[in-house]
Order: C-alpha cells, then sequence, then structure tokens
C-alpha cells in the first residue's frame, strides 16, 4: 500500500484503490500526474486535490517518498547503485543520488554501508 511503505496517514475516504495499485504497479517508471489522471479519468486538478487531502502531500513528493523507500530497501541487495538508479526510472547515476541525499541526508553509497 502507498500509505504503508511511505508512512503517511491515510484515512481511506477519497483515495481510491485502483489509483493506489496503478501508483503502486508504475512509479519506477516516468509517470506524470496527468498521465496518472487520465488512466483515473479525472483531471489533474482533482488527482492533486486527493493527494494532498489524503496523503498531505503533493504528487511529485509521494512518487519521491515510493521511489526512496524501494531505493532503501533496494539498496541491500547485491545490484549497483547504478541498476538501482535505472530500476526506480533515473536516468543517471547523479540524479538518482542527488535526490537520495536530499530525501535521506546522506549518499546512498553511505547507506548501503
Amino acid at each position: 500500500k502507498v500509505a504503508e511503505a511511505c508512512k503517511l496517514p491515510y484515512d481511506g475516504g477519497y483515495f481510491d484503490a485502483e489509483l493506489e495499485n496503478f501508483l503502486m504497479r508504475n512509479y519506477k517508471g516516468k509517470l506524470s500526474r496527468e498521465a496518472v489522471a487520465k488512466h483515473l479519468g479525472i483531471s489533474a486538478a482533482q488527482l492533486s486535490r486527493i493527494i494532498k487531502r489524503n496523503y498531505g502531500t503533493n504528487y511529485s513528493q509521494l512518487m519521491t517518498r515510493l521511489r526512496m523507500v524501494d531505493a532503501k530497501k533496494l539498496l541491500q541487495s547485491e545490484r549497483t547503485i547504478t541498476e538501482i538508479a535505472k530500476s526506480l526510472g533515473y536516468t543517471t547515476y547523479n540524479g538518482f543520488a542527488a535526490a537520495f541525499k536530499k530525501y535521506y541526508g546522506c549518499a546512498p553509497e553511505s547507506m548501503r554501508k
């Protein structure tokens, strides 16, 4: 579940199960807010309101949380950090490392140790 993975508050009221399933299946790729909204048949603004109301964050921050929670788990594997970055939808190691450091306050290499 998105809320569980991200340790976000979730009251179950407005966040459609289809949306949650779609995000969990697709967060590793390049998935725009507009594409998610289109898939669900709602406007991007409506999607933003639902995410804000139920998770207290915005779409971009939610997607980053999903990727970073997964990244932390994947760092326990034997995969290289570059492989992990690519598997999470980052095109370069540097982009991933910068996002990771911004989120966790340390480099992925430091977290791995």
